[in-house]
């Protein structure tokens, strides 16, 4: 099919799309989604296709653009006359940015200087854009800055849909090195371990730590290790998995990894004793070295561990510990941790965001599937009431597209198991199928794929 022949840029398209699902209300992530912005669409008299919106909103491939019949449509769906006013009007906003922002006296980064980053991205502007961080360093050296995390998450948007754009991007990072730092404290991307994610680690992290740069050099040094470690899990790659489990082992002993150590350093370093467990766990299991004693020693040392520690960190620890035991075939000992788990379960709040959402639901889903046989009506109409909690968190989310396919797995999944008929229960599973899909990653798939039997 010949390209038709309007105005546009990929920024454009992009803003959109966006504007369209913001407006519908309808985030589009398959083709059931794309049927409901069909109709809605129809109730404001705009007649477009349910595949030709899955297409456009990239559920379904496509290597042609959209028409412009249809860009017009959309345009005025979201209150303009035609396409040619909306671009001109998105365009010009991003180009005028990047004409002010070399000169701007403004202290932090606007929204709209955000929209420039985008542009810049995904239209190949580098030079501006490079002029642009350079002219704002003493932002987005800050850590702490929130600019510097806005940044930093449209980094990962595109990052996320680009490839193209990915070994520039890090390679610029790693020339400003600040912005590789910041980037990889933050920016620890669940969704992306089985893809560019882990290679960025291997690639270009390890080239920034060194024991003369930070004290905290064998923190990163586990951290990276344990990215790499679930990178190969993901991968199914047991041979790169056990090569990098014993180097991590040689150089970072598990009894050195207690919660206490890593909670020295920060709230978020849970995480590390979390993933740095989770892996610990595979390389006994491929290593055949996951002996019952061995595993039920390393499980009460955990669960002492854990007894005085926060609700957050319970709830990271516990959402890979389960995992990992599941996967290894002790889940039974999951039972091990019911008390705290029903006392963290009865306790949750609003305060949980951020991947911690995806985190408790993954705790729940692995109990839930290990106890299911002995669970009582009480307990689902507690983990019911709590999906209605975790569903609107992670709709309020707005980092929900750093780990958006994970937790979805996991949702739909604990739906399934909690479904009254099996009509609802191949509904959910259909539905964790489609994010498991998208990880493209065998593992997920198969996870969900037990759940047929």
């Amino acid at each position: 099919m010949a390209r038709e022949k309007y105005l546009y840029t990929e920024f454009s398209l992009n803003a959109l799309k966006d504007r369209v699902q913001e407006k519908s209300g309808i985030q589009v992530i398959n083709k059931r989604c794309s049927e409901e912005l069909a109709n809605e669409l129809a109730s404001k008299g705009f007649t477009i296709s349910a595949s030709t919106l899955a297409r456009f909103l990239g559920v379904t491939s496509s290597n042609s653009l959209i028409s412009r019949y249809n860009l017009d449509q959309l345009s005025k769906y979201i209150g303009y006359n035609q396409w040619d006013e909306f671009h001109k009007e998105t365009s010009g906003d991003a180009k005028s940015i990047i004409t002010h922002s070399a000169t701007s006296a403004q202290p932090l980064v606007s929204n709209s200087e955000l929209l420039l980053v985008k542009y810049c991205l995904q239209d190949g502007a580098y030079a501006p854009l490079i002029n642009y961080i350079e002219d704002n360093k003493e932002v987005f050296a800050d850590p702490f800055n929130p600019k510097t995390k806005g940044l930093l998450s449209t980094f990962s948007q595109v990052l996320n849909s680009n490839t193209k754009i990915r070994p520039w991007l890090f390679s610029l990072m790693l020339e400003k090195e600040y912005l590789a730092r910041n980037y990889f404290d933050h920016q620890i991307n669940a969704d992306a371990i089985a893809t560019y994610f882990g290679d960025a680690i291997g690639n270009y992290y390890l080239k920034l730590i060194s024991p003369n740069k930070s004290s905290l050099y064998q923190t990163n040094l586990t951290w990276a290790y344990t990215i790499l470690m679930m990178q190969a899990f993901y991968q199914n790659n047991t041979r790169a998995l056990r090569k990098y489990g014993y180097e991590l082992f040689r150089l970072s002993p598990p009894e050195e990894n207690t919660l206490e150590h890593h909670l020295k350093n920060g709230q978020n370093y849970a995480w590390v004793f979390a993933r740095y467990h989770f892996v610990h766990f595979l390389y006994l299991y491929y290593t055949d070295k996951a002996t019952s004693k061995t595993i039920e020693q390393k499980v009460k040392n955990l669960k002492d561990q854990l007894s005085n520690a926060s609700a957050r960190s319970k709830i990271l620890a516990y959402s890979l510990i389960f995992e990992a035991l599941t996967h290894i075939g002790y889940s039974n000992l999951i039972y091990c941790f019911t008390d705290d788990y029903i006392e963290l379960i009865n306790n949750s709040n609003e305060s949980t965001k951020g991947e911690d959402i995806k985190a408790l639901t993954a705790t729940i889903y692995f109990f839930t599937k290990a106890t299911f046989n002995s669970i009582t009506n009480g307990y689902i109409q507690t983990i019911n009431y709590q999906l209605d909690n975790i569903k609107d968190w992670a709709i309020s989310s707005q980092w929900l597209h750093l780990f958006g396919n994970t937790y979805h797995v996991y949702l739909h999944s604990l739906e399934a198991i909690l479904a009254e008929n099996s009509e609802l229960r191949q509904q959910y599973l259909s539905e964790a199928r489609h994010y498991a899909q998208q990880l493209k990653c065998k593992y997920f798939t198969a996870q969900v794929n037990t759940l047929e039997l």
